[in-house]
């Protein structure tokens, strides 16, 4: 009878031990799961970051057009007025003209040009209104768009690569041309309507 107890309590002592030294192992591994939940956690939270900062330059721009092709001149400014007068809606005026990117010197000063409109709706008649320059020569090399953001113009462009210079190149040697450019952007925005 002794003996039976004796083994009882040797018998608890080895579960006992074993329960201790489970949870000694289990110890150890919860501050290598906690780095990595820490490591996960911050990799969302600048994902979700990045996403929403997207998100917000994306509803920035949504009212914004840009304009290539206008020279920074006398000429450039009557050719622009003469191009909105064609394509905005009757009675909108820009709320911004602006120039964007930098001017680079001993080149000819053709930056693109942003225009903010008050309404996402008066872009889409502006795109739309981009077929009455169909025949118009002198507005040939003027290409209008929407302002996208970077990720947006990546997204939107398969057909351009990045090279190691940053610059981008195209696959094949041809531009669209100003009606084909505004047909895709017609498109998009009856999409979105």
């Amino acid at each position: 009878m002794m003996n039976s107890k004796m083994n009882n309590v040797e018998e608890c002592v080895r579960e006992i031990t074993n329960r201790i030294t489970d949870l000694e192992g289990r110890y150890e591994e919860v501050p290598t799961d906690v780095d990595n939940l820490e490591t996960q956690l911050d990799k969302m939270r600048q994902n979700v970051f990045t996403d929403i900062k997207e998100q917000n330059q994306r509803l920035i721009r949504k009212c914004n057009l840009i304009i290539m092709g206008i020279a920074e001149n006398t000429e450039g400014k009557d050719l622009l007025n003469s191009l909105l007068e064609i394509i905005l809606p009757p009675g909108v005026n820009p709320l911004v003209t602006e120039r964007v990117g930098v001017l680079k010197e001993g080149k000819p000063a053709i930056r693109p040009l942003r225009i903010v409109l008050p309404t996402t709706q008066h872009c889409r008649i502006t795109l739309k209104n981009c077929g009455l320059l169909k025949n118009k020569q002198e507005f040939k090399k003027i290409s209008i768009q929407k302002d996208l953001t970077k990720v947006q113009q990546d997204e939107r462009s398969p057909v351009f690569t990045r090279s190691s210079a940053g610059k981008r190149k195209q696959d094949h040697d041809e531009k669209q041309p100003l009606k084909q450019s505004c047909t895709e952007d017609q498109q998009e925005s009856h999409m979105d309507m």
